[in-house]
């Protein structure tokens, strides 16, 4: 098909004028379709554009329709978060696997309408109605509900979005956020810009309107898309899960596309939120195919899509350029191509898994497991509901949908927690009908009228709504209607793009026109006779020439005949245009009441003649449904209520303003008592003060109406009691403008003041606030709160009132302040303000006190003093303190103990002598023996000494100014040398507990013959025996010394600090243990940590019982499994206590918990990720959930079809994990029941849940590794390896190079050494390609050969440098194998996601900071976990090491925190 150039257009034109005038239009339309195809083909000669769209008589536009490219490239290549986040995502993705869970994920969303300034449901401003229709629609897809518009080909991606019910102040939300754009003139002419300079930016977009991105995500629907006019080019943009809780993160969308129901952009865009790429990722823009050597790193990361380039807006099938040829079908039914929306229907099994990810991980704090409160109710329900069609056909499903406030709905049934739905459908002739789904369908068996309940009840209560005749149950319809054909159906421009008839409202595309559709029992309203209903019809015209005019019929003689008189709208538009008609159907009374009539709309390129000519050109039909009531109007209900607003406990009176003479009013009272009447003019009593809804049902017997007034009814109370006055308190006589005041207080409108006798307020009265002029009386200043309904409690402030003057400021002098004993201070008054009288106090003075103006004061005692002077005058008085002002030395303190040698050899120099600082000393005088001379230090507290031959005193005289304090001496003996002891100990322990002890070990050399030593802090505190042991009671830090003597002296060892006495930690159960009762005994309980603990003892009792057990834990695991404790029983309570051993001694138990145990025993079975496995080769294993204690596990595989039943034993426990190969019997691609039994203390528990597997379809084999394969090696010190295979005992390679007629095998019956040295290889040359191919010796049998890998020997038969001769040994067991993954990274320092995998159960997770002090520490309970880590606290910014210790392994990781 081709598309016609402007200079041609005109020739066409040209044709279609002649056609016209010679009045072809009588013919037959195909007749003037081959004339038009006639002109086409003599347009060959002209300039000619090929159409891109072979299906299309005109060219839509075929620019971009999505931004996420051109957005996402501008942060990858400007924001490195962003872009680290991406690429962590990506490489995160290649050892992802779904959780096999069936978990849905429930994402809490606001939308955001940025509107032009319309009234809600108009232009821009679309309706709640529209939006959850849009939300609706959303969900079915990434569903994938069975009949719906999301039922194709793909998979369920187990991911739901629903309105947001708690706003981020906690209120009850709708979930949807109407912004006023018409202050930003950018945004009203061009709206939002996304690849232009047309419109506001992202950022300005989303500051207008923007909601915490961490627990909601924001949906933004614009008016315009790069000044687009809510019509072609972008329709939307999102970024990837790495915007996730960044300011910039949200979609942006075109809101007039939001609910069409056959547009997929809301779908393609969330898919982008979730890190799906468009499937032609890398196409470059359509230019190329995408590079393909890895599916899980290149294009869209997905290996079940095929690399393409992007789709045309089409849904053109064949085959793929891209990849050899396979067929279109593979992507161009894929949500994330750019196929037509009609063509899209499905995600791939990849796209899941990415998708699963985003949510479960980078987008977790989404999830309510993760505490998001957005999706809990935090009130009761504003019940209401809706219904897809108000008039069905008998024996036609219609379903009903929960449009209730402050209830959560993705419109699937999935369930809430802590929410239940009861409907009811009653006839008033039948059994009622009831569902508890949410959203129920209902195919109905009778026909008539049915009232509709719908009751909720969440964590709030429980509230209900009744719609009385609700929805009509039809016979049927008129099934002899014409059926007209269109000779042409497709996207040629010409339709009826909407159809809205009173409450029935239809969209389907505005280029696509698809002959006839019965729509009449899916869309349909009820109308009455004699009454005026609006009808509005949208139709396009394409561009070839035509023309278009369309028809609206109702059929209401119900004959299937479309006449003259059943013709409600007319009209035609030329071509290119699209235009609304509007106009007024009057029901005729004499129309067929009780039945579902059809409302024909019909159109057609050209002219038309009736409501059944067929065949078409391009012709639109479509029939919807009309029921007729007979003539009658319903009641229009309304009401008043006397008063609005009210006190507590008074009475409201309801009038019934209902028009059209209703015959039953059923009211609803919030707050009111009664909460509900049938009475036409109830008086209803309200006892709490809050504002109250009021609803009415006004029913006749055509029909019911409701009214309901939010916010209807004020109750007020008595005001609260009045806080605390704020003002002075003590003023002068005569005092103006004294202010005071209190808190509003709430529910007050008036504030009574009064002040003291005299005084007068002069502004404020009535208000919380008032300036005061005073009198010269003292008073009380007291303040009432009120309301039209009473009085608060008053409060009252005491106010004096006196003369004022000038009260004194204390000041004063003293000479000298520095001075000895016994001497005197003369003090001078220097205060202010002339005082009258004084009040001296002298610490330590003589005498102690003074009223003398300047007084003399003696000091006899060494001191520093405060003096402290008050001054009084008829005006006040004023207090001046100085402390620490007067200093009072005295004569030094006697001097204390002599440090130093007491026994030296004949002329020893150098001997040194000291004594402590003397408190007031200023100078020391020492004195030697005869002979002896001072070295040095004189004056000091430290001299040395050089000796003669004379024994004698060492003494030392402290001094100051104000004299001597005592002489201290000390007897020295100078004599002939021999070695006097060197005093040294040692204590163990030095660490320890309140009421321990500590054995001390004399270690002194040169033989002491006495000891001395002094315990500070310990019982004795003293001890003269070699080897004494202490008790400490007393926690704190002690010093001990020792001194040793022997005939030529004595030495004194002191270690200060040296014993550390604790007060050691009393623990118990965790909180969340504490009062647990277990569901499995594969659960454990633990102890709260103890600093220093090395041992944890638990004591388990019951008393009825007469049990009582103990079991110690080391310190590095200090929780226990129940089923470890001998003799514990099932559902039993059992009082549990713990203590702890710190430095080898045991603190006391601390509080008491109660543990029942669960009601049945220990079982272990296949673990989640094992159950239900399709297993794809043989290097697969299997392994069980771990029990603690447990010494073997016995496996159990039947297949009862083939009469086979197999155990297979495993005796170390740490090695529970089989490969099903090694299982006698096993057969190929077979299912097989498996379950697994524990042996605990040497009996076998139950066996556990049974679990399918199926084996590989093909035998297991190996080949060389990935690493050897291909490989040219460098020289004979290389070597090649295949491969490891369970329970292997040789392996076979065989060599071949056909060129050279060679082929050799090379047999390794050693399984632990399967490497091949290649020049072991008999008639191997050098510089020569080989194919390899290994095969391995199972149960005796070998198996088939794997795959050929290619190797090159060396170009030399030198061998390189053998670094290592180690030969490495391969176990057929798995060791020292933890694999540790954490998300993000960098982190914001609250959590990480973390995925881990090892051959332990029990791990240890140690996180510190590059200091090494631990900042997380937990113990994490599988060999396979996978889940969000909170930190205790928010890290700071920096750099942590994050370390698992699983058994005696051990891997570190470097953690980022920004």
């Amino acid at each position: 098909m081709l598309i016609i150039n402007q200079p041609f257009n005109e020739l066409v034109r040209l044709g279609l004028v002649f056609l016209c005038a010679t009045k072809l239009t009588k013919m037959k339309k195909t007749n003037i379709l081959l004339l038009l195809m006639l002109v086409f083909v003599l347009a060959t000669f002209s300039q000619l554009t090929p159409l891109k769209n072979t299906n299309q008589l005109n060219n839509s536009s075929t620019s971009e329709s999505c931004g996420f490219d051109h957005m996402h490239d501008m942060l990858l290549s400007s924001n490195a978060d962003y872009r680290q986040r991406t690429e962590d995502f990506n490489n995160f993705m290649k050892s992802y696997n779904v959780p096999k869970s069936g978990a849905t994920y429930v994402v809490p969303v606001v939308v955001h309408v940025m509107h032009k300034g319309e009234a809600v449901g108009t232009g821009s401003n679309i309706s709640e109605v529209d939006i959850n229709q849009g939300i609706l629609q959303l969900n079915e897809r990434f569903r994938k509900i069975p009949g719906s518009l999301g039922d194709g080909n793909g998979v369920d991606v187990d991911i739901e979005f629903a309105l947001a019910v708690r706003d981020p102040n906690g209120n009850c939300t709708n979930g949807i956020v109407r912004v006023d754009m018409t202050g930003n003139s950018t945004y009203m002419n061009f709206g939002v810009r996304a690849q232009t300079s047309n419109g506001i930016t992202d950022a300005a977009l989303k500051a207008t309107s923007r909601w915490n991105t961490l627990e909601y995500y924001n949906i933004y629907l614009v008016s315009e898309i790069d000044d687009n006019e809510c019509g072609f080019g972008i329709q939307g943009y999102a970024y990837f899960a790495s915007a996730h809780g960044q300011s910039y993160d949200g979609m942006v969308q075109l809101g007039c596309k939001f609910a069409q129901s056959g547009n997929t952009t809301l779908t393609h865009e969330l898919g982008h939120a979730m890190n799906l790429y468009h499937t032609f990722e890398g196409d470059n823009n359509g230019n190329s195919c995408p590079s393909n050597t890895s599916c899980s790193s290149q294009g869209d990361r997905c290996c079940d899509t095929p690399p393409h380039i992007r789709s045309a807006s089409n849904c053109v099938t064949g085959t793929n350029s891209c990849d050899g040829g396979s067929s279109k079908e593979l992507f161009i039914h894929n949500y994330m191509d750019y196929s037509s929306d009609a063509c899209q229907s499905e995600f791939t099994a990849d796209q899941k898994a990415r998708a699963n990810a985003a949510i479960s991980v980078t987008r977790a704090s989404y999830l309510a497991a993760n505490g998001n409160m957005s999706l809990v109710p935090p009130s009761t329900a504003g019940v209401d509901f809706s219904v897809s069609s108000s008039v069905v056909c008998l024996g036609s499903p219609v379903t009903f949908y929960d449009e209730s406030t402050c209830i959560p709905n993705t419109y699937q049934n999935g369930g809430w927690p802590n929410i239940s739905f009861l409907w009811t459908f009653d006839d008033g002739v039948n059994t009622p009908i009831t569902s508890t789904d949410q959203n129920p369908t209902i195919n109905f068996a009778q026909a008539g009228s049915y009232d509709v309940t719908l009751q909720i009840t969440n964590g709030s209560g429980t509230t209900s709504l009744t719609k009385p005749s609700f929805v009509s149950v039809a016979n049927g319809v008129q099934s002899s209607t014409c059926q007209n054909t269109s000779s042409n159906t497709g996207n040629f421009g010409y339709a009826i793009s909407k159809v809205v008839f009173n409450t029935m409202s239809a969209t389907s595309s505005s280029g696509t026109n698809g002959g006839w559709q019965d729509l009449t029992c899916s869309k349909n309203t009820q109308v009455t006779q004699g009454q005026n209903y609006n009808l509005e019809v949208t139709v396009n015209a394409g561009n070839s020439g035509l023309g278009l005019q369309f028809r609206v019929y109702i059929d209401y003689n119900d004959d299937g005949a479309y006449t003259a008189g059943e013709l409600v709208l007319s009209n035609s538009i030329t071509d290119n245009t699209s235009q609304t008609f509007t106009t007024s159907v009057n029901i005729p009374l004499t129309s067929t009441t009780g039945q579902l009539l059809r409302l024909r709309a019909i159109s057609d390129g050209g002219t038309l003649a009736s409501g059944c000519e067929s065949p078409l050109l391009v012709g639109d039909v479509e029939d919807y449904g009309v029921y007729i009531n007979p003539s009658g109007v319903p009641p229009v209900a309304d009401f008043s209520g006397s008063p609005t607003t009210l006190c507590e406990g008074n009475t409201v009176s309801f009038t019934d303003l209902s028009t059209n003479t209703p015959t039953s009013w059923s009211w609803t009272f919030a707050g009111g008592t009664p909460s509900s009447s049938t009475a036409q003019n109830p008086t209803i009593t309200y006892n709490t003060a809050g504002t109250y809804q009021v609803q009415l049902t006004a029913t006749n017997a055509f029909g019911n109406d409701v009214e309901t007034k939010v916010g209807y009814i004020t109750v007020n109370g008595v005001p609260s009691n009045a806080g605390a006055i704020t003002g002075s308190v003590s003023e002068c006589n005569n005092a103006t403008g004294v202010s005071y005041s209190i808190a509003a207080v709430n529910g007050a409108t008036n504030y009574t003041w009064t002040v003291p006798t005299g005084a007068t307020i002069a502004s404020g009265q009535g208000t919380t606030a008032i300036t005061v002029n005073y009198g010269t009386n003292s008073g009380n200043v007291t303040v009432t709160p009120s309301n039209s309904c009473g009085n608060g409690g008053l409060s009252s402030t005491s106010v004096t009132i006196a003369p004022c003057g000038s009260a004194p400021v204390a000041d004063f002098s003293g000479s000298p302040t520095t001075l000895c004993e016994g001497n005197t201070v003369s003090f001078t008054d220097l205060s202010t303000n002339t005082p009258t009288s004084w009040s001296w106090t002298f610490a330590g003075g003589t005498p102690s006190s003074s009223t003398a103006q300047n007084p003399t004061i003696t000091y006899n005692t060494a001191g520093t003093y405060q003096v402290q002077l008050t001054a009084t005058n008829a005006f006040g008085n004023d207090v001046e303190t100085k402390v620490g002002y007067i200093t009072v030395n005295g004569v030094p303190s006697n001097a204390g103990a002599i440090t130093g040698s007491v026994s030296e050899c004949n002329n020893a120099t150098g001997v040194s002598y000291s004594i402590a600082a003397v408190n007031g000393a200023t100078n020391y005088t020492w004195t030697v023996p005869t002979g002896a001379t001072i070295a040095s230090g004189q004056g000091t507290t430290a001299i040395t000494v050089n000796y003669g031959t004379n024994s004698g005193n060492v003494t030392v005289t402290p001094s100051n100014s104000c004299g001597n304090g005592g002489l201290s001496s000390t007897s020295v003996t100078i004599a002939p040398c021999g070695s006097a002891p060197v005093a040294d100990f040692s204590g163990s322990p030095t660490t320890l507990c309140e009421g321990n002890t500590v054995s001390f070990t004399d270690l002194s050399t040169n033989t002491p013959t006495s000891w001395s030593w002094t315990f500070a802090g310990g019982t004795p505190s003293s001890s003269t025996a070699q080897n004494p042991t202490i008790t400490y009671n007393t926690a704190g830090t002690y010093q001990v010394q020792l001194t040793a003597t022997n005939a030529f002296g004595n030495d004194v060892e002191t270690k200060v600090g040296y014993i550390t006495v604790n007060t050691c930690g009393v623990t118990k159960l965790i909180n969340s243990d504490c009062g647990k009762t277990m569901t499995t005994y594969l659960d454990y309980v633990t102890c709260d940590y103890v600093a220093g603990a090395t041992e944890y003892q638990y004591e388990i009792s019951n008393v009825g019982l007469s049990y009582n057990q103990t079991i110690i834990r080391n310190y590095k695991w200090r929780f226990i499994y129940l089923h470890e404790i001998p003799g514990i029983q099932n559902n039993t309570t059992y009082n549990i206590r713990v203590r702890a051993k710190v430095g080898g001694v045991y603190s006391s138990y601390g509080t008491v918990c109660q543990l029942t145990t669960p009601v049945s025993s220990v079982t272990t079975h296949l673990s989640q990720n094992d159950c239900g496995i399709n297993m794809s080769n043989y290097g697969n294993y299997i392994t069980c959930e771990y029990v603690s204690s447990a010494t073997e596990y016995e496996y159990e595989f039947v297949n009862t079809g083939l009469s086979y039943t197999q155990t297979y034993l495993r005796t170390n426990p740490n090695y529970r994990f089989v490969y099903v190969n090694n299982v006698p019997g096993i057969q190929l691609n077979t299912t097989y029941d498996v379950r697994v039994r524990a042996k605990i203390n040497g009996v076998y528990t139950p066996y556990g849940n049974v679990c399918q597997i199926t084996t590989p379809s093909t035998p297991i084999t190996t080949q060389l590794r990935s690493s050897d394969c291909g490989i040219t090696m460098s020289s004979y010190s290389n070597y090649i390896t295949c491969d490891y295979i369970s329970n292997a005992t040789e392996y076979e390679y065989e060599f071949v190079n056909t060129g050279l007629s060679y082929t050799q095998t090379y047999l390794r019956t050693n399984p632990n050494y399967r490497f091949v040295y290649v020049n072991n290889v008999p008639g191997i040359q050098l510089s020569t390609t080989y194919d390899v191919r290994v095969r391995a010796k199972v149960n005796g049998v070998f198996t088939q050969y794997g795959t050929i890998c290619q190797i090159t020997t060396p170009p030399s038969a030198r061998y390189g440098v053998v670094e290592n001769e180690e030969v490495v040994i391969y176990s057929d067991e798995i060791i020292n194998n933890i694999h540790l993954t954490i998300y993000p990274n960098p982190s914001q320092g609250e959590f990480v996601y973390m995925e881990l995998k090892s051959s332990e159960d029990i791990s240890e997770l140690i996180v510190t900071d590059i200091t090494g002090k631990v900042v997380h520490q937990q113990n994490l309970q599988a060999d396979d976990y996978y889940s969000t880590v909170r930190f205790n606290e928010k890290l700071n910014s920096g750099f942590y090491f994050v370390t698992v210790i699983s058994g005696s392994q051990k891997q570190t990781k470097k953690l980022v925190v920004k």
